[in-house]
């Protein structure tokens, strides 16, 4: 059980920097360079993007590009 708490608060956490990394930009962003710039597996980072964009935090632009509302 403390694993999965574990890995909960640090999806939980990524999520956030990522969502504190696009509100950053001033234009919508790519998987791949959000995950360069964090250091995180591209996977990953769309994993959370996914989520994100079903609690409407993010929305994907033109199918390639993402970006904090």
């Amino acid at each position: 059980m403390y694993n999965e708490e574990k890995t909960g608060v640090l999806m939980v956490s990524r999520a956030m920097a990522i969502l504190n990394y696009l509100s950053g930009k001033d234009k919508a962003v790519g998987i791949s360079e959000i995950a360069k710039d964090m250091g995180l597996p591209k996977a990953t980072v769309f994993r959370i993007l996914n989520s994100l964009e079903e609690w409407d935090a993010v929305e994907c632009e033109a199918d390639t590009v993402w970006d904090a509302f």
